[in-house]
């Protein structure tokens, strides 16, 4: 793809990066959705064609209005798409909801990854972390390395910012998609997961974002839910209809 970037800083990023996977001459891109993993896709499907295979982990702990988004994303973008099937929540370690959640849930999805890389004979597995992702708390990262997965967008030093600035030039539709953990991030540590109260989160979010939210996390604590809306957006919720609606609908839920 030839893209005429307005800030040369950003082309010799892009130019890296496509070079960086054309180099792998083959690889599995672990694509998520967001626009972190979808830039990585796009780039590998660019330069790889059908020897890049973009593949989703479907389970309980993604909503399943996330995962219709990422499937339509993936067709208008042509990928060579698969769906895999994850248990991360059949874990009892994951289950417990400690801290290191979200290490079972990345050992989980790069186990099955291996597995389908060994299967195609591919040799390099990827993500789509970025730099800024290496200073937070992430016990996904630990698993990445433990497996060895290359994240790409860390290799040519690229990140969130110009994530979506590079999407934004090549008309990737969701580079202004806001970020999106799991169902399983709402909820407090050591409350046990359940498929149910995964279940009662999205439908929870749903709900919410029925009244024109753009954005929302329902926070399980329990007997208690608290709900996150961007700032500009709170007076909705505030709204004295909108809000008996809404409690009435997450009481019934749970």
């Amino acid at each position: 793809m030839q893209v005429k970037f307005k800030d040369a800083n950003l082309k010799r990023k892009y130019d890296s990066l496509s070079d960086t996977m054309r180099s792998m001459r083959s690889a599995i891109v672990a694509y998520s959705g967001g626009v972190d993993s979808t830039l990585v896709a796009v780039v590998a499907h660019e330069n790889l064609g059908d020897k890049a295979i973009i593949v989703t982990a479907n389970s309980a702990s993604l909503a399943p209005s996330e995962f219709s988004e990422l499937l339509k994303i993936a067709g208008e973008l042509k990928f060579n798409h698969r769906v895999i099937y994850t248990k991360e929540v059949e874990s009892s370690e994951y289950k417990a909801n400690t801290s290191q959640r979200c290490y079972f849930c990345k050992e989980e999805l790069y186990t099955e990854l291996k597995t389908l890389a060994s299967k195609e004979n591919i040799p390099w597995i990827t993500n789509g972390t970025n730099v800024d992702d290496l200073g937070d708390f992430r016990p996904g990262i630990k698993a990445a390395k433990d497996f060895i997965i290359r994240s790409p967008l860390v290799e040519v030093g690229i990140n969130k910012d110009e994530v979506r600035a590079i999407a934004k030039e090549i008309n990737i539709s969701n580079w202004d998609k806001p970020a999106q953990a799991c169902l399983s991030s709402r909820v407090a540590y050591g409350i046990k997961i359940t498929d149910s109260i995964l279940n009662k989160i999205s439908l929870a979010e749903e709900h919410v974002k029925s009244f024109g939210i753009s954005q929302v996390r329902v926070r399980h604590h329990g007997n208690l839910a608290r709900i996150e809306v961007p700032e500009q957006q709170i007076s909705i919720l505030l709204d004295k209809d909108n809000n008996k609606n809404i409690t009435e609908r997450l009481k019934k839920l749970g």
